[in-house]
């Protein structure tokens, strides 16, 4: 029986939340990381610091080999334009840098606005 087939009879039986821990497929979870069978690692987070003296950002889970990162500024003023730069990356965390450009003036200033992460790689 193939595993789509088998979670959807589990989920119009009694027993779907036992189908839904038994077939994960393998896939490990917790708070801000998922791991993939195949060996693939996906973390995620925000972060709110100091914005121009760097956010440490420490993984939950520490990767294997190299992994793309990547990360955005989040902020609901229409005014300012949000850039964040990733200063160095290990295999156990990274550290940002945020700048913030106010579109009506001619400043670009360290702002600590709110920032959501996002790296990928492998975790074997």
């Amino acid at each position: 029986m193939g595993m789509l087939k088998y979670i959807a009879d589990k989920l119009y039986s009694n027993d779907k939340e036992v189908a839904l821990v038994e077939d994960n497929g393998g896939i490990e979870s917790g708070d801000g990381w998922t791991k993939f069978p195949d060996g693939t690692l996906l973390q995620r987070g925000s972060v709110f610091g100091t914005g121009g003296q760097g956010d440490l950002v420490t993984y939950p889970v520490a990767f294997v080999g190299d992994y793309s990162i990547t990360a955005m500024g989040v902020d609901s003023d229409s005014t300012t334009m949000l850039t964040v730069k990733v200063k160095y990356k290990v295999a156990t965390g990274c550290n940002f840098y945020r700048l913030a450009l106010v579109t009506d003036s001619t400043a670009a200033i360290w702002n600590p606005f709110p920032c959501d992460w996002q790296a990928i790689g492998r975790w074997k």
